[in-house]
């Protein structure tokens, strides 16, 4: 079972994508943890990756990454570590075969593959045969590419991830727009990785523009102090920051609301407040056909059964009234005899 599939999606679920964010110091990566837990997020993720399995040594960033990855034990100690102090959920980001191998020995409650690993049928394989739940990145590959993938993993079901990570992302390239177009073109749940740049403040927002569209998983990077200048801090929040974006995601879910179906209590007092109904405009016999000079249309401002003018309009030539009515009496529907035509 997916671990997705019970929640209510009202609820915005929010991982706190540590990634390279610790910079290599086992201490700050275990401050990530509680940073997540503390500003409200449901989920810590951590990215495990071996520079010698995960990139070519002549690679620019190799030196770099092979400096700040932790060893096996270590890995091992910040995942009881976030198990033990937080209440969150667990996810780990592999970024290679032997991390996904180790990855899946944690049997954390949610895998994440980037979309380097879209193309790549072991690493699709041996998520998929784990039945870890797992996120899939989607981020500059063409709809081929994440097409030949969910042939691989086939009923898994995993939760496509949209975003692409330019350190950071401009807004022109977020393409919001093609969400909606992941979920008709997939029978998968999407969700949304957004890297824009921390620095600016709609880095807090931009996030709640695909709940209109359904999206209700979302995947936001954080670190301790953007001044590092470290890997990821172009687009990771401070923890000042992750506090404001978990309340405005909670926020702006709360103004998604319900499809069309049965009135609430609000708006069933707007009724009350707003709607007009037929009041007879002088004093009516029984047995008078009600017509355009007979009624107005007013607002009540309490709720109470009525005539509505549009019901008024589709039965006026039809309707007489059973009894007396005085002038400003709200006509009911109890009042009429509708003839058959």
């Amino acid at each position: 079972m997916s671990l997705f599939s019970n929640r209510n999606k009202k609820n915005p679920y929010l991982i706190a994508e540590m990634a390279c964010a610790h910079q290599g110091n086992f201490k700050s990566a275990k401050k990530l943890v509680e940073v997540a837990k503390d500003t409200g997020f449901d989920c810590i993720q951590i990215q495990i990756f071996n520079a010698e399995s995960n990139l070519l040594k002549t690679a620019p960033l190799y030196e770099k990454i092979k400096n700040i990855q932790f060893s096996l034990n270590e890995w091992s100690e910040l995942i009881e570590f976030s198990r033990s102090k937080t209440q969150m959920d667990l996810s780990i980001f592999a970024y290679d075969e032997p991390s996904l191998d180790f990855a899946i020995n944690q049997s954390p409650d949610l895998i994440k593959l980037n979309s380097s690993e879209l193309s790549n049928p072991y690493m699709l394989r041996t998520v998929a045969d784990s039945e870890i739940p797992f996120t899939l990145g989607t981020g500059a590959s063409s709809l081929d590419e994440i097409k030949a993938a969910l042939k691989i993993v086939k009923d898994k079901n995993p939760v496509l991830m949209h975003g692409l990570q330019n350190f950071p992302t401009a807004l022109s390239d977020l393409n919001i727009c093609r969400i909606k177009e992941l979920q008709e073109l997939f029978e998968c749940e999407i969700m949304l990785a957004d890297h824009t740049d921390a620095q600016e403040d709609v880095a807090l927002w931009v996030d709640s523009m695909a709940m209109s569209l359904g999206v209700s998983i979302f995947e936001k990077h954080t670190i301790l102090d953007n001044d590092v200048g470290g890997i990821d801090s172009e687009s990771s929040l401070v923890p000042n920051k992750l506090k404001k974006y978990v309340k405005n995601m909670r926020s702006v879910a709360a103004t998604i609301g319900s499809p069309f179906g049965s009135f609430s209590e609000s708006e069933r007092k707007y009724r009350a407040f707003q709607k007009k109904y037929c009041v007879t405009s002088q004093d009516l016999k029984a047995g008078s056909k009600l017509k355009n000079k007979h009624v107005k249309f007013l607002r009540l401002h309490k709720e109470m059964k009525g005539i509505t003018p549009l019901e008024f309009e589709n039965l006026q030539e039809n309707m007489k009234l059973k009894i007396d009515l005085k002038q400003n009496e709200v006509i009911q529907k109890e009042h009429l005899e509708i003839e058959n035509t």
